[in-house]
């Protein structure tokens, strides 16, 4: 099988990783959303924001540093899970100093005992075999696929039992740490590497993750930044509106849009010595996220009054619109992260460090302009900037590694076209659903929406319209054959 093709397949199989567990978490949310209130929500979310920023400064990069290096030796695996190991477990010390005065900042008691448990994650983390990097690296990820299906399932079980029982936003602070012990157990039995100590070619690797461990921080902060101002703003209940729309909204990015470009590292960085094909793979990239993410985003858009009054129920009325705005998110998002990726294969960690710090500023310019509008204002405010910071990131791939800057554009055409004559042929049969139930006629346009959207893409690829598309052929072709025993 071909680079492209083994990469196509590695993507459906870590997109199949997220459908298995979002499936679970999806039923795992409705279910909390009823028990729960948005006030717990709101405290599980600043809960979050903390412990995930203390772990991405944590994070040193050693994954991508092992993922894009041409070969890699024991040691270099080694040296690379050490250094994560020692600064997890230093911001470990730190958080749990901090999880006090943090909770005095945000004006919630609870908020320290919810970090003191949290925290336990990063050094669960920590001790996770990296024997998983070399997998990933040559693209093998039916073993985490199993894990992975592990994990969520007895995430599940617990949560679900706990939920019942506690009625409590502890539940889900425990299953994520449940969840991380889980992983990391099983991390050991997917692949045999032994991690030890090691301290070979620190300074080779530190001088790659010094800047990925910057941009992380950096990024992180922009990503959280609305949240943290959000919760300063409004009230508690707010924020868990906010918080809620945010993450359906960011639902497709989570667990399709990320999984599916995870293995573009691998890709960009075996193609870093030959600028043209780098930007070909680029460009195709960007076509194939542009084809899933579209309609996805389309539909939360259009159907964003369904999701919430059906998945969510009656106290979630607030996060409708804001679900609406919220999803420029996930809109740009997918393909930032195309572009982030090809700029860490070939090296360019420095250059974006200062993408991500000049978006930073942007947002929180932003946001500070913005502070006294209406909850749903910021919203709409924050989608618009990281709109802006994409073409922003366009623009510098475009003066670094030669990817044309009206790449993204030629890949919005054709989704936007198919998403629009979908959106018309759901509008077409309303005419004959409109006297039915509300529940009925959100599922029944939801199904239309997306069967049409299928049987015109279907039709797309079968005339093979667009490289992106004759990628797509060409592998369920392949797939075929193989069945067949071709």
């Amino acid at each position: 099988m071909s680079l492209l093709g083994q990469a196509f397949s590695s993507s459906l199989l870590l997109v199949g990783i997220k459908a298995v567990q979002r499936s679970l978490g999806l039923v795992t949310l409705l279910i909390l959303a009823r028990l729960l209130t948005p006030e717990d929500f709101g405290l599980v979310a600043l809960v979050s924001i903390v412990v995930h920023f203390f772990d991405i400064m944590s994070s040193a990069g050693g994954e991508q540093y092992i993922i894009q290096k041409p070969s890699v030796t024991p040691d270099e695996l080694n040296t690379a899970w050490t250094i994560d190991l020692l600064m997890k477990a230093a911001l470990w010390v730190v958080l749990m100093l901090l999880a006090s005065p943090l909770a005095v900042f945000f004006e919630r008691p609870e908020l320290a005992t919810g970090l003191w448990l949290a925290s336990s994650v990063l050094l669960v983390n920590a001790c996770a075999n990296p024997g998983l990097f070399l997998l990933k690296r040559s693209l093998h990820y039916q073993g985490i696929f199993w894990l992975s299906v592990v994990q969520r399932f007895t995430t599940f079980v617990v949560v679900i039992i706990l939920a019942y029982q506690w009625q409590s936003f502890w539940v889900i602070i425990i299953g994520d740490v449940v969840s991380s012990l889980v992983f990391t157990v099983g991390s050991f039995l997917i692949h045999r590497h032994r991690p030890r100590l090691s301290k070979t070619h620190w300074t080779e690797q530190w001088s790659f993750s010094g800047w990925m461990l910057l941009r992380g921080i950096v990024g992180y902060a922009r990503s959280a930044l609305d949240t943290l101002f959000v919760s300063k703003l409004f009230s508690p209940a707010s924020l868990g509106q906010y918080s809620m729309a945010r993450d359906v909204a960011m639902l497709p990015a989570h667990n399709v849009v990320m999984p599916g470009t995870e293995p573009l590292l691998a890709v960009f960085g075996r193609a870093r010595d030959s600028q043209s094909l780098l930007s070909n793979r680029v460009e195709l990239s960007l076509k194939l996220v542009a084809l899933v993410v579209v309609p996805l985003t389309t539909l939360l858009f259009v159907f964003s009054e369904g999701i919430t009054a059906l998945l969510l129920g009656p106290q979630w009325t607030e996060a409708d619109q804001l679900l609406k705005v919220l999803t420029l998110l996930l809109f740009y998002f997918s393909f930032v992260s195309v572009y982030e990726k090809a700029l860490i294969a070939t090296a360019n960690t420095r250059r974006l460090f200062a993408v991500e710090a000049f978006s930073l500023l942007i947002i929180f310019v932003g946001l500070l302009v913005m502070r006294n509008s209406p909850l749903l204002e910021l919203a709409t405010a924050r989608g618009l900037l990281g709109c802006l910071n994409l073409l922003i990131i366009a623009w510098v791939c475009r003066q670094i590694l030669g990817v044309p800057f009206l790449s993204l554009f030629r890949a919005l055409l054709l989704p936007i076209v198919l998403s629009s004559a979908a959106v018309v042929t759901v509008g077409i049969s309303q005419t004959f659903t409109s006297a039915l139930a509300t529940d009925i006629v959100f599922v029944m346009d939801v199904l239309v929406y997306g069967a049409s959207y299928a049987t015109l893409f279907a039709l797309f690829v079968w005339i093979g319209a667009g490289d992106a598309l004759v990628v797509v052929r060409e592998h369920l072709v392949s797939k075929l054959k193989s069945t067949k025993g071709l």
